[in-house]
């Protein structure tokens, strides 16, 4: 009975397929036309972009809301699997993988690191001057989500080899909540990213902080048919302590960078970026800015491989006379940790 049963079972397998075999032979093939958009986008989502605050501030001798800016902007990952598992696929039976396998392989692709050096070089007016060079080194790692959401955690570490006291110094980390398209359409993209700070650093430490929080919006125009592009940084950064703080603590922070770039080769642009920074302390009104600097940073960002990018630049002090003595050179090296 069994094996009737079973012989049956099979029976009406075997005619269904040749049912489903012969309509398929029926019906004319269609023509592909379209491209595999997925793929594209998922090549486009992970290819290797240099972050416009990254290439355009590398400076330690800045103001202390622009040198924090870039301590924070320089090791956002970047990533060279799919998002969020493009490939579904299971392995097929005899083949070497396994699903559990596959899923782990999809999961690491969202996993992205990178390890940024920015190091402050001497003056134009005396190149072979490196008293004053130092350098912020960051190390970020992050995951990124399905619909363009991502979650990292980011540490920074100052590094001083001309000081006779502390050469190192921590700086406060941070973990961000991105996304990096909310709109991205006709050449203009806008991005935002929410930042909480920890208190770890010394600075942060005597000054009675208990976080920061800082909400990150980055705006992007390519131009059609060219190869210049538009871009717009801003971010607003609120400080908040606890009762023993001082009375001129700072508040708010500021900071307002509009960007023009043009791509000369492939693997090699050009940027002239404008920052604007200005604060405000408990002891002044909201509507009161402290401590307004400007700087202008003209750069060049080099991918030299998949995996580093080399990114020259000069900041010019806008504040004051402009002069070799206040131009400071620096150059960024960004390394992608596959």
């Amino acid at each position: 009975m069994e094996l009737c049963r079973t012989t049956r079972t099979l029976t009406i397998l075997a005619g269904a397929l040749l049912l489903s075999a012969s309509a398929m032979a029926a019906t004319p093939a269609k023509k592909v036309t379209k491209t595999n958009k997925t793929a594209k986008n998922s090549l486009a989502t992970h290819k290797v972009k240099k972050s416009k605050s990254t290439k355009n501030a590398a400076t330690p001798k800045k103001t202390a809301a622009t040198t924090d800016k870039l301590s924070t902007s320089s090791a956002a990952p970047s990533f060279t699997g799919n998002v969020g598992g493009v490939e579904t696929s299971s392995p097929v039976a005899g083949s070497s993988g396994s699903t559990a396998q596959a899923a782990t392989a999809r999961w690491t692709d969202n996993l992205g690191v990178a390890f940024s050096s920015v190091w402050s070089g001497p003056n134009l007016d005396n190149l072979a001057d490196f008293s004053g060079a130092s350098s912020l080194n960051i190390l970020g790692l992050s995951y990124r989500f399905q619909n363009n959401w991502s979650m990292g955690v980011t540490g920074t570490m100052g590094y001083n080899p001309n000081s006779t006291s502390n050469q190192t110094a921590l700086f406060d980390p941070f973990l961000s909540m991105s996304r990096g398209r909310i709109i991205n359409q006709n050449g203009y993209t806008l991005g935002a990213s929410l930042r909480t700070y920890f208190p770890a650093s010394d600075g942060s430490q005597a000054a009675h902080k208990i976080t920061r929080l800082r909400l990150i919006i980055s705006q992007t125009y390519n131009v059609p048919d060219t190869r210049w592009s538009l871009g717009l940084t801003a971010f607003a950064q609120g400080h908040f302590y606890t009762a023993e703080r001082a009375a001129n603590a700072t508040r708010l922070d500021y900071l307002m960078e509009p960007t023009v770039s043009y791509q000369i080769l492939p693997n090699l642009s050009a940027a002239l970026t404008y920052d604007m920074t200005a604060g405000n302390s408990y002891n002044h009104l909201l509507v009161d800015f402290e401590n307004a600097s400007t700087l202008l940073m003209p750069s060049l960002s080099w991918d030299a491989a998949r995996w580093l990018t080399l990114e020259p630049s000069l900041g010019i002090a806008t504040g004051g006379p402009i002069n070799a003595k206040t131009t400071t050179t620096n150059l960024t090296a960004v390394v992608h940790i596959p």
